[in-house]
């Protein structure tokens, strides 16, 4: 199975009946549901219906308790089944809520038959029987597990039987101990292409459930194409959950900004202000400044609140391949310091070092540039080019800054956005990036740390002439 949809989908055999008017009389017709996600149904039926329904009533069985869910629903597609007289349909909802998805997911919750064959593929081309022992137990014991606990916490804090701060921590310790248990299998598996099918199964099987959160799902779908766009850091920035209250997404949103690595984020952020403070404290003229892969510029924009001050000092250029970052970040920054000096400049990174002259003389000399959550994305070799061309345009006595995650802190941190959200980060620690910058300047190098401890500041300034 692949992933090639905007989310997983989840099978299910659930008895269904179907029933719609035409003319004067109610039709109904007998099957079952094989597949569901939020935004339909596949079902197989025992009749033909005609696909110009503007819309039909679907009654579910909800396994053993025999409770009945009742849905409109609109045919999009239908079609005959080889060898057979029954037919595959496919339903959009139609004014579906929240509650009436939970329901239906609850039902669905997925058993050893159809786990196993969302595996297979993997299990099929591994030839070690241990490890293929080893793939199908973390599946059909602890994803399976997991799925369960989750949906148990969940329901005691709907039904009041714990508190919801509980129930968090629960959802919480449950997450972080899945990937920690999927991650130990990584390390047997030794096999790149193995470990990244195994992390697609683990999403399939788990996305009704975690992408019920607004912030898990657009982390993993990335809607802009790459991990950590200026949206979803907006959200992190401000600790704020998005899905609704009481609902399963606010839990995985909780999970989400809770998690080390968002914080790490936040007191990235914090610290780069803080440099940019003290540079611009320090300064006896205007700073001409760079700020690559801007995002949102939040740093900047809490900077120019702390202190308007800060507006006259500084000459900023922000450069993103983003345009809707840059607007967002151009109307945020007039609402907080209109006299600010800012151009933008939308282009993609990769570009500076495939014209290194061209872009040397669009851009300018600088006498700061900095970059926080680009370089953890950047191969060695595309990292060493873009320093290369950074340190040819930065003034003597100025600063060039890039933030990255510390490999060797706090190894668990990152687990959660790989495995739920499909992020992959180039991991590096801070002597590795010493030696990778040592390689292109000879300029001396400095070290600070954010507040977590888990992301570093690695400061390059060449010396006054």
């Amino acid at each position: 199975m692949r992933e090639n949809r905007n989310y997983p989908r989840a099978n299910a055999v659930l008895p269904v009946r179907v029933t719609y008017r035409e003319k004067h009389s109610t039709i109904g017709t007998e099957g079952s549901l094989n597949d569901f996600s939020n935004g339909g149904v596949g079902l197989i039926l025992s009749h033909r219906l005609p696909t110009t329904l503007p819309t039909a009533s679907l009654c579910i069985s909800l396994g053993p308790t025999h409770q009945v869910l009742e849905l409109d629903v609109r045919v999009v597609w239908l079609r005959p089944m080889q060898g057979d007289s029954s037919f595959r349909c496919g339903f959009q909802f139609v004014n579906v809520t929240d509650e009436q998805l939970q329901q239906l997911k609850d039902a669905i919750r997925p058993d050893d038959t159809f786990i196993k064959g969302c595996i297979q593929h993997i299990v099929e081309t591994t030839r070690d029987s241990e490890l293929k022992d080893s793939i199908t137990r973390f599946f059909v014991n602890e994803v399976k597990s997991y799925i369960t606990n989750i949906a148990a916490a969940f329901e005691n804090a709907q039904d009041g039987a714990v508190a919801t701060e509980r129930a968090k921590k629960q959802i919480n310790e449950f997450s972080n101990n899945i990937v920690l248990s999927g991650n130990r299998l990584e390390d047997v598996v030794q096999d790149k292409l193995t470990a990244l099918e195994i992390r697609k199964a683990f999403r399939l099987l788990l996305g009704p459930w975690i992408y019920q959160s607004h912030l898990m799902k657009h982390g993993f779908e990335k809607p802009k194409g790459y991990p950590g766009d200026h949206a979803l850091l907006e959200h992190i920035y401000d600790n704020r959950l998005t899905s609704r209250p009481g609902s399963l997404g606010m839990y995985f949103d909780n999970y989400f900004l809770g998690n080390a690595y968002a914080e790490s984020v936040r007191k990235r952020k914090d610290k780069t202000l803080d440099l940019l403070r003290r540079y611009l404290e320090g300064a006896t003229s205007k700073l001409a400044v760079l700020n690559l892969a801007c995002g949102s510029c939040r740093e900047i924009r809490d900077l120019m609140a702390e202190n308007t001050k800060y507006a006259d000092q500084l000459q900023l250029t922000a450069l993103d391949q983003d345009v809707d970052a840059l607007r967002f970040s151009e109307q945020a920054l007039r609402s907080v310091a209109p006299a600010l000096s800012v151009r933008f400049v939308q282009e993609d990174i990769l570009n500076l070092i495939r014209d290194p002259k061209g872009f040397a003389k669009n851009l300018g000399s600088q006498d700061v540039i900095y970059s926080i959550g680009l370089a953890d994305y950047l191969p060695d070799r595309v990292l060493k080019k873009l320093v290369k061309f950074c340190m040819g345009i930065l003034r003597p006595g100025g600063r060039f800054i890039i933030a990255h995650k510390d490999q060797e802190r706090d190894k668990q941190a990152p687990l959660p956005p790989e495995w739920f959200c499909d992020w992959h980060f180039c991991e590096r620690s801070e002597a590795k990036l010493i030696n990778l910058v040592q390689e292109v300047t000879t300029c001396p190098i400095t070290i600070e740390r954010d507040a977590s401890e888990r992301i570093f500041f690695l400061i390059v300034t060449p010396p006054e002439t």
